[in-house]
């Protein structure tokens, strides 16, 4: 029944095309920042979606590094696993 988040690094129809992976809303974010849309305008045309434009560089070296820890735990819990491909 769709995603609830979706980490985009596409442009064009491609976005557009992974917007339609949030039926239910969710979280939108833009990694590639090749094709940043207007988050007012997504959530109109997709409600519920949160869209935001999303820069590693934002973010202080200690709190990634506190992110990647809990991601890498999530994934030894069995909570999160990888893609299939």
């Amino acid at each position: 029944a769709g995603m609830d988040v979706v980490l985009d690094a596409l442009a064009g129809e491609f976005v557009d095309a992974s917007l339609g992976l949030l039926p239910r809303g969710g979280r939108f974010l833009e990694m590639g920042k090749a094709d940043i849309r207007d988050p007012e305008v997504v959530a109109e045309a997709h409600p519920g979606v949160r869209y935001r434009a999303f820069d590693l560089f934002e973010v202080s070296p200690e709190r990634l590094g506190r992110m990647l820890g809990e991601i890498v735990e999530l994934f030894a819990a069995g909570v999160l696993s990888h893609a299939p491909v």
